[in-house]
């Protein structure tokens, strides 16, 4: 195993990461802004708080944190008070905002640094991106933002200008079955199934492991497309409809029913996996305005994301089917199922309907030969 994989023990994926990260800790050459980028689902929280452990841990060998010390145990606890961590599905606010700045600006109290994670910083409206600009140019020496976002697109220039960019990317279905197989002792049918599920993203297939109806889920996936889309007639559309819109749900469902997990690497989940029960609180998501005496909430994100899900398990679902032959020859034939597969979630992320996009699915990718 190489040096850059121990730092981050247990986490799949992100091998890029894994070599910026490694050699910026090994060689204690760190910057004040970071931006983890990359699709839902891919890692990027469990990478972030992997490396402000790394950072905040005060007997690091070779950039690992040795998890013994009283700041990694403060830090795995929640406690720390030179880790400031917000992940939650809200905008950031103005006011939140403000309130990072402030916290920023004073003396660490255990470390000889301050680590700040915002996860899914695109959920920032543009008055908190600029109450945090400042923030960014001139924060104290001691000081590092760990920033995550699946819409790079939406931050401000000067903010990615100020930050290094480290990408993830989707791993291979066949990776990715190998490494939950590795990781997490799952026999090979079981990794598989996960993987084909996950649409190359680690977080999402270690959800369906966890989740005791995922091989249901990934059956009603397959048959939607052999029992209905390519084996109905376009007159049964409302039928189709229907099957797409439960699967949408369900996949919903198995998300939100869930403890969050993010933040967990592969041992806890191997552990978990295996009846164990696992005491381990990655963060206190805290940021808390409590000297006005009550929490402010920002906007709550619509859930255009768990909508998008259920399009693009789906997508991955019937990649897998065309490489595994599974379907009929002649993959040609089947070029306009992934471009309106490929097409469905951009369309809700931009707020269109879910029933209109469903529709326009199945319009779009059947009428074209009749199925």
């Amino acid at each position: 195993m190489s040096e850059s994989n121990d730092i981050f023990p247990g986490l799949i994926g992100g091998d890029r990461a894994k070599k910026l990260i490694g050699a910026t800790l090994r060689q204690n050459h760190l910057l004040h802004n970071y931006i983890f980028e990359g699709p839902l689902g891919i890692g990027k929280f469990p990478f972030a708080v992997a490396f402000a452990r790394s950072i905040i841990c005060s007997n690091p060998q070779n950039g690992i944190a040795c998890r013994q010390c009283d700041n990694c145990r403060l830090f795995d606890k929640g406690h720390h008070p030179d880790a400031l961590i917000m992940s939650r599905d809200a905008e950031l606010s103005v006011d939140e905002a403000r309130e990072i700045n402030n916290i920023v600006m004073r003396t660490p109290q255990r470390s000889d640094r301050r680590v700040v994670i915002l996860d899914g910083i695109d959920r920032m409206n543009p008055h908190a991106g600029n109450a945090l600009l400042k923030t960014f140019e001139e924060a104290p020496g001691g000081t590092i933002f760990i920033l995550t976002t699946h819409r790079v697109e939406k931050l401000l220039p000067t903010i990615l200008s100020r930050s290094l960019r480290v990408p993830f990317f989707l791993l291979p279905t066949d990776r990715l079955a190998d490494d939950f197989a590795r990781t997490l002792n799952l026999d090979t049918k079981t990794a598989q199934r996960a993987a084909e599920l996950a649409s190359g993203r680690p977080g999402w297939g270690i959800r369906f492991i966890l989740h005791p109806k995922f091989r249901e889920l990934h059956e009603y996936g397959q048959s939607i497309f052999k029992d209905s889309m390519l084996g109905k007639p376009l007159t049964d559309i409302f039928h189709i409809e229907s099957l797409i819109e439960n699967f949408m749900r369900e996949c919903a469902e198995m998300f939100t029913d869930q403890e969050k997990i993010s933040g967990m690497d592969c041992e806890m989940i191997a552990r978990r996996l295996d009846g164990e029960t696992v005491n381990f609180k990655p963060v206190n998501f805290l940021l808390e305005l409590k000297k006005k005496g009550k929490k402010k909430e920002g906007r709550k994100e619509p859930e255009r994301n768990l909508n998008a899900l259920g399009f693009i398990l789906l997508g991955g679902i019937f990649r897998n089917m065309i490489a595994k032959g599974d379907l009929q020859n002649n993959p040609a034939r089947y070029i306009p199922y992934m471009k309106a597969l490929l097409e469905a979630p951009r369309l809700i992320e931009k707020n269109f309907n879910k029933n209109l996009v469903i529709e326009r699915f199945i319009l779009s990718s059947c009428n074209k030969f009749g199925v």
